[in-house]
């Protein structure tokens, strides 16, 4: 089956494995490019990061995604046997074919409120890098959290880019 055109940015929602094999709540991943949806860490697919999940792109379409396939790896050999010996082995990047099939329509504004969701159902997450960047420019937050400015920043976009650039005003990569 051949992939659609997406639309980048685009968004991911997925439920990641548990040590027991259940799925936990959702979460969410951002593709800012094709390549960021097709290179995955060995981490990442044990957690099941594509594994029946669903990509939303830029222009608002649904896509489910049927099938993950792995077709190479970006990491050299000699690389992924060093990781191996340091223990690191979910840093190993694997390139990925996709099987996505159009999805039933769904509103932004059902994806805002799936994105500040997962936002609150990961607040530590978000949490230790509202910290961390408190840290780099050497002072508290001042005024409302970043965790709340990126969820005010979510909830007031109208498409996945102005998703990605509200939070980037918070949290620059």
């Amino acid at each position: 089956m051949r992939e659609p055109d997406l639309a980048y940015p685009a968004l991911g929602f997925w439920k990641p494995l548990a040590r027991d094999g259940r799925r936990e709540g959702e979460r969410f991943r951002g593709f800012a490019s094709p390549v960021d949806l097709h290179q995955v860490s060995q981490g990442e697919l044990a957690r099941g990061l594509l594994d029946g999940s669903e990509i939303v792109d830029n222009a608002g379409r649904r896509f489910l995604v049927q099938d993950v396939r792995r077709v190479g790896r970006k990491t050299p050999m000699w690389f992924q046997f060093l990781l191996a010996l340091f223990g690191q082995t979910d840093d190993v990047v694997h390139i990925l074919e996709l099987d996505l099939v159009e999805g039933p329509p769904i509103t932004f504004a059902e994806v805002r409120q799936r994105v500040c969701a997962a936002m609150d159902r990961d607040a530590d997450e978000w949490l230790e890098a509202e910290l961390e960047a408190a840290v780099e420019r050497g002072r508290a937050s001042e005024g409302r959290g970043p965790l709340e400015a990126a969820k005010s920043a979510v909830s007031e976009a109208k498409t996945v880019q102005e998703m990605f650039d509200g939070m980037d005003a918070v949290w620059p990569r």
